[in-house]
């Protein structure tokens, strides 16, 4: 009976030792898939700029501030110190330390200062000196004590981009400046671009057409009317080889005009003559009837032979000159709906249509035949008579402000001045007067700045001030 004893034993302990392995083996999975699905560290900086942005295997950092405190937000798996409360930063530079797990992260921190930072255009290079339908104007800044990372305005301040390079399609005053990551402002630099033309010519074709039944005196006027206010005209030719703005046909086609301006813009335009033969009036016509009673007559009464009647030669009926006058219309910093309309006539004037006119946020006044104009001559989308060729410019306006405030009412009063002006048609600027400061007892005028921060005033009490745009000064 024994050797069943201990047989039966050795099972036990088989079977416990199948048990451990068995849980073992659950232990290990369980272990390796909880270690499978922790959360890798992560760092986000509430008020600053860290550099270079984070990732789990780089552990040294340096970060900008222009705050006096540093929040951080931390995540992973593992204990997580040093991102519990925020960071006190004086000026000048200071370290922190933010453990997570096993991983140790280190940053260098330095607190900017608007009086220490130099953030300055040094120059604006790319601004062309023969025409080009485009230039590439390239800021170059020195911004020691800053950040790297820029932002760049080519419109004093209204829209930013993070290129240092902007393109410009028009010519006009560009007032360029840059900021930092916390907004500090370089100085402005102005270039004024006078050498783009980005618009094609406008260019239409005039007829005066006169038609003969000898096809030798058949004769077209063909006149090309050219618009270009940017850079001029630099040739003209037609598919004749003519290079001048008329010229005369005797055979019927079309007729191709290629007018290129001084940047290299091509207009093309066509028209088509067609010469028709007049036709005879039946006024013209011999008329028989009359001969052939008398040839009857003479016939009853002496039997003599008639007399042939001869046929007078048709005299052809004259065909009236036709003139085409054309109304061309130009934007002049608005946008036509249409650049030209023609009318024909065998008098002296014919209706042509005149265009619509859009421009945002501008006021439409009309179209005028001076493009300085501030009142119109002629209203939009309307039917007018013209008695030639004519040109006309959209004439729109838009009135802009600026705002003066008193940094301290305790330290002087403003009194007067003229705080709006009116921009019209491609005007880019206009001038308000600047109110006058009254310091108060212990205080000294400085005068008026765009920065609310600055200790010195570019504008003069009471001075004449060029604006683009709403404005603030302090």
């Amino acid at each position: 009976m024994e050797p069943q004893v201990e047989k039966k034993s050795h099972k036990k302990v088989l079977i416990a030792i199948i048990a451990l392995l068995l849980l073992g083996a659950g232990g290990f999975a369980a272990y390796w898939f909880l270690l499978r699905q922790s959360t890798p560290p992560s760092i986000t900086l509430a008020n600053g700029k860290m550099y270079p942005a984070f990732s789990v295997e780089t552990t040294s950092y340096t970060i900008y501030t222009s705050e006096t405190s540093l929040s951080f937000s931390c995540a992973g798996s593992g204990i997580i110190t040093g991102c519990d409360a925020p960071v006190a930063i004086t000026t000048g530079d200071s370290s922190h330390q933010i453990a997570i797990g096993e991983h140790t992260y280190s940053f260098s921190i330095t607190r900017l200062d608007p009086s220490d930072t130099t953030l300055k255009i040094k120059s604006v290079r790319g601004n062309p000196t023969a025409w080009t339908t485009s230039a590439e104007l390239t800021v170059a800044v020195d911004n020691s004590g800053s950040v790297k990372e820029l932002e760049y305005s080519f419109d004093d301040g209204k829209t930013w981009r993070s290129s240092n390079i902007g393109t410009i399609t028009k010519n006009g005053t560009y007032s360029i400046v840059a900021r930092d990551y916390f907004g500090f402002l370089s100085n402005t630099k102005t270039v004024k671009v006078t050498k783009v033309d980005s618009e094609k010519p406008i260019v239409n074709i005039t007829k005066e057409q006169t038609n003969s039944t000898n096809t030798a005196d058949n004769q077209a006027i063909l006149t090309a009317v050219i618009t270009e206010e940017v850079s001029g005209i630099k040739s003209i030719k037609w598919n004749t080889d003519a290079t001048t703005e008329s010229i005369t046909v005797h055979t019927g086609g079309t007729y191709t005009v290629s007018v290129t301006d001084r940047a290299g813009n091509v207009t093309k335009k066509s028209i088509t003559v067609t010469f028709e033969t007049p036709q005879e009036s039946d006024s013209n016509l011999p008329d028989t009837s009359g001969g052939q009673n008398n040839n009857n007559n003479n016939n009853q009464q002496g039997n003599n032979p008639p007399t042939p009647t001869p046929t007078p030669t048709p005299t052809p009926t004259p065909t009236p000159t036709t003139y085409t006058f054309v109304a061309q219309f130009v934007g002049n910093g608005a946008t036509a709906s249409t650049s030209s309309a023609n009318c024909a006539t065998t008098g002296t004037s014919c209706t042509v249509h005149t265009a619509s006119i859009s421009r945002a946020g501008y006021e439409i006044i009309g179209w005028s035949t001076n493009a300085n104009a501030t009142t119109s001559e002629y209203p939009a989308n309307t039917d007018i008579r013209i008695s030639g060729n004519i040109r006309l410019y959209a004439i729109t306006k838009k009135t802009i402000s600026a705002t003066f405030t008193l940094r301290d009412e305790s330290a002087a009063t403003q009194s007067g001045g003229s705080t709006s002006c009116t921009l019209y048609n491609t005007a880019t600027t206009c001038n308000i007067t600047a109110p006058t400061l009254t310091a108060k007892s212990g205080y000294t005028v400085v005068g008026w700045n765009t920065s609310q921060t600055s200790t010195s005033g570019s504008h003069a009490s009471g001075a004449s001030i060029t604006i683009s745009g709403t404005t603030t000064f302090y």
